[in-house]
């Protein structure tokens, strides 16, 4: 006979460890195999379960793929905005370019998922639109986030910007490829980099 508790999961446990386990191990496998390569069968075998399990948790690959990435993106954003302490626009507009280039040089494996998240290139279509909308408004919550920054530092006459929207866009863009290039093996740190960074963007902004 089989046993109920191989593929039985309980109240308990559908919102706790057993989902976490479950979205940590799908994100992985969605980073390094994407989205149509990685099985339901796959991300059950990676956390001890049984297919049909899983659907206790999610109701199918896709709502699966979305929590992975919504939670990625929260975690990143969670971590950027705890660093957010700063009393003037300039010392915020700092605090959020080192947060976000040093979160993308030590979280090397969930900067990749984010960032596949952002472009959603090849798998955007197999998202209700409903899953897109959501992840595009946890993207656009940081964007918006460093725009209310530059709008205040302009308007306090801090920051000097032709055009607030392209701006954004080009310190977001500075930050998610940090990684590219960057070499953990030489010599400056996550933190050095992203001083220099910061740095960049001010003189980007015309502080003072």
């Amino acid at each position: 006979m089989t046993d109920v508790r191989a593929t039985i999961v309980t109240d308990d446990d559908r919102h706790g460890d057993s989902r976490e386990r479950i979205i940590d191990a799908a994100t992985a496998l969605f980073v390094r195999d994407g989205y149509r390569a990685t099985s339901l069968k796959a991300i059950a075998e990676q956390v001890g379960m049984s297919p049909p399990a899983l659907y206790w948790h999610f109701e199918s690959k896709q709502h699966l793929f979305l929590a992975s990435m919504e939670h990625l993106l929260e975690t990143f954003m969670a971590s950027v905005e705890a660093r957010l302490t700063g009393a003037t626009p300039p010392a915020l507009l700092r605090q959020f370019v080192t947060a976000h280039a040093v979160w993308k040089l030590e979280q090397r494996e969930a900067a990749g998922a984010y960032t596949m998240a952002l472009g959603m290139r090849d798998i955007v279509h197999t998202l209700s639109p409903r899953h897109r909308r959501s992840l595009v408004a946890k993207q656009r919550r940081h964007l918006d986030r460093l725009r209310g920054i530059l709008d205040a530092g302009v308007a306090g006459g801090a920051f000097v910007i032709e055009d607030i929207r392209v701006t954004a866009f080009a310190i977001i863009t500075l930050c998610e490829h940090v990684q590219s290039w960057y070499d953990p093996t030489g010599e400056l740190s996550p933190d050095d980099v992203a001083e220099r960074y910061a740095e960049l963007v001010l003189a980007m902004v015309r502080a003072g």
